[in-house]
């Protein structure tokens, strides 16, 4: 997904299964502007989108109205998880969004299996966007709002550069359009241009707006191809002077302006009477060449997006944007609705309305004339959905996904050295059946293997805690591992891939290494004087975690323990041993550990690593001070003796590091 709402979203919607990004909603001062310019060009490359912003939810009518506009235009609402509707996530949603959540799930044959089905086609160039993304995307938003205010169904078709996004515009995806809409399109591609030149001659209504640049005469749409190279398409130019322009049998209308994008800038700023001024102008001027398929006394504040179902009925998804911020309410509207029958339809027609405060459809009368439906609606609230064709289905009651998390694992920690013992936590609305584990496997925390079965338990409940045991040993051995604990429940529905259903870990069963330790100085020490002990630890998977140095006077039975540092230069754990009285045997070992709770012994295969304490003499005593030093180490080396407890490992095959 990308971070910002149109950039680039291109180059990477083949990769993802949504778009998402920041929508600034304050910047358009939303709801004056709107998020259906994103919806709509998400819906064109086959995707939801899914906006990481949205109103304060104290704002409750607010609220409200931003997740009804998503659900209306198939997009993806925040505190749902990707690519579903409704409550699948394990922190739930609030009292006041649910009923419209809850919509969503009583009715999947309105938000499945369904594919626009609008009068007119916003053609979106992705070329002018990668040369010209202000200008364009300004334009393109405020030609998507004019469209909505003015009550004409709308989708976009997206114009490829054969680079992001191959060119594959044909007459057959434009022929279904009554009109074309080319706002400030300067690129276009020859295959585009010949394709929208067949769409006129066969009868075709294309629409240009947009301004003189840089002194040319006339108005940019398609002066450019696809790599921003000014072309000679004087036949394609010469329809787009501003006016009314023939060819074959269809017809081009523009405009000199950038209305779209003056349009754009009296949404976002609130300015009601500029944009009046401008829609009935844009309408005045439309209405002599195509008639608009709805026709309502309804406020332009009323959007209409239109869905057609397999069965050849057509769903109306009514989106009230009426809102007042000074005391969160979207105002009320009545009025009345022509609607077409559907194209093709035989037999009986109903027209039925739904709303998430009413989620059963109740059956409107309404009258025909001219091929026409005509009905009145009263106190038009938030989100309204109109069924035109065969009786809408009764709301089903919610059978959500169910919900499983890992809760806890016995060794708290990432990294394991035996095997894991996991407790989990399953919750359904009605009943769950099973429990499935799945694992996957790394050995560098980067690249992953796919998600293998691991086990399954059969249980029964609407609440399950439980546990189970993970051995990596019996699998891939040590490495980094992934575990997914997925509930069922009775109808099949399977838990959603969340954070809290998933533990990483990882299998680490090697000791670490002690490779060798020095002491300073080598020869016995006086006093007072300290001793520093290093040693190179090293653990190649899980690291090192700690290293101590352990020592104490021959014949002490307690041992001084001492956490050894690692010093960053040398990268050898180094301690300091200081003792003060003299006459005595100094012993010590080394014990290290890794993350995963392995632990190694350096004590010099049992028998202790030691040095004596000797007092200091006057230099007329040391030749017999030296005699007496090489009989007391003969007898230290032959019965010294350190044994660690018995469950410490020591170094394997030790051979002295240091005597």
């Amino acid at each position: 997904a990308n971070r910002y709402w149109s950039n680039r979203q291109f180059a990477t919607s083949n990769y993802v299964s949504f778009l998402s990004g920041e929508t600034f909603i304050e910047d358009i001062n939303y709801p004056n502007g709107t998020l259906v310019p994103m919806y709509k060009l998400a819906l064109a490359l086959n995707k939801g989108f899914w906006s990481w912003n949205m109103p304060n939810s104290s704002y409750f009518e607010l609220t409200k109205l931003f997740i009804a506009e998503a659900y209306a235009l198939m997009g993806i609402v925040y505190g749902t998880e990707p690519g579903t509707s409704g409550i699948t996530h394990e922190g739930g949603v609030s009292a006041n969004t649910a009923p419209y959540h809850l919509f969503v799930i009583s009715h999947p044959e309105i938000f499945s299996n369904v594919s626009e089905d609008s009068e007119i086609a916003i053609f979106y160039s992705v070329p002018t966007h990668k040369r010209d993304y202000v200008d364009q995307q300004t334009a393109f938003r405020g030609a998507v709002y004019l469209l909505a205010d003015s009550h004409l169904t709308f989708d976009v078709i997206i114009g490829g550069d054969n680079d992001w996004i191959n060119d594959t515009l044909s007459l057959d995806k434009v022929s279904k359009y009554k009109a074309i809409f080319l706002p400030d399109t300067k690129c276009l591609t020859d295959n585009q241009v010949a394709v929208l030149m067949n769409y006129l001659a066969a009868g075709g209504v294309l629409i240009g707006t947009g301004g003189n640049i840089g002194g040319v005469s006339g108005l940019e749409i398609g002066r450019y191809d696809e790599n921003w190279i000014e072309v000679n398409r004087s036949e394609w130019n010469a329809l787009f002077t501003g006016g009314i322009q023939s060819y074959g049998n269809g017809t081009v209308i523009s405009w000199t302006e950038d209305i779209p994008s003056i349009y754009y800038q009296y949404t976002v700023n609130g300015n009601i009477t500029g944009k009046n001024m401008i829609r009935s102008e844009f309408l005045s001027n439309l209405s002599s060449l195509l008639t608009a398929d709805i026709s309502t006394d309804l406020p332009p504040e009323i959007h209409i997006f239109k869905y057609r179902q397999s069965d050849g009925s057509e769903i109306y998804h009514l989106v009230n944007y009426l809102y007042d911020s000074s005391i969160d309410l979207v105002k009320r509207a009545s009025g009345n609705l022509c609607l077409p029958i559907p194209e093709g339809w035989e037999g009986d027609i109903y027209v039925s309305m739904m709303t998430p405060e009413a989620p059963d459809p109740t059956v409107l009368p309404f009258s025909i004339s001219d091929g026409k439906i005509n009905f009145s609606l009263d106190e038009i609230g938030i989100w309204t959905v109109i069924k035109v064709g065969s009786p809408a289905q009764e709301a089903q009651p919610p059978d959500y996904e169910p919900i499983s998390r890992v809760e806890n694992w016995d060794q708290g920690r990432f990294w394991w050295n035996k095997p894991v013992n996991l407790s989990f936590y399953a919750v359904d609305d009605h009943n769950l059946s099973r429990i499935n584990f799945h694992y996957r496997y790394s050995q560098d925390n980067i690249s992953w293997s796919d998600w293998t079965f691991y086990a399954s338990r059969n249980v029964s409940g609407s609440l399950i805690n439980g546990t189970f045991t993970f051995d990596p040993s019996s699998l891939l051995g040590e490495g980094y591992y992934d575990i997914f604990v997925e509930a069922v429940d009775d109808k099949g529905q399977l838990a959603h891939m969340l954070n809290r259903a998933k533990l990483r870990g990882g299998f680490d069963k090697t000791l670490p290494v002690i490779a060798s330790h020095s002491r300073f100085p080598e020869d016995n020490v006086e006093p007072n004087q300290p001793v520093k002990i290093t040693v190179n630890v090293t653990d190649s998977l899980s690291g090192v975690k700690n290293v101590t140095l352990s020592y104490r006077i021959r014949g002490e039975s307690a041992w001084n323990n001492i956490l050894m540092t690692l010093n960053q230069i040398s990268m050898l754990y180094e301690a300091t041993i200081i003792i003060h009285q003299p006459n005595v045997n100094v012993e010590y070992m080394i014990t290290a550990y890794d993350n995963a709770g392995n632990k190694i012994v350096e004590n010099n295969s049992g028998q202790c690593y030691s040095y004596s304490v000797v007092p200091e003499y006057p230099i007329a005593f040391m030749p017999l001070l030296i005699m007496l030093g090489i009989s007391l180490v003969f007898i230290i080396a032959t019965k010294k003796n350190c044994k660690p407890h018995p469950d410490s490992p020591t170094r394997p095959n030790a051979s002295p590091l240091f005597t």
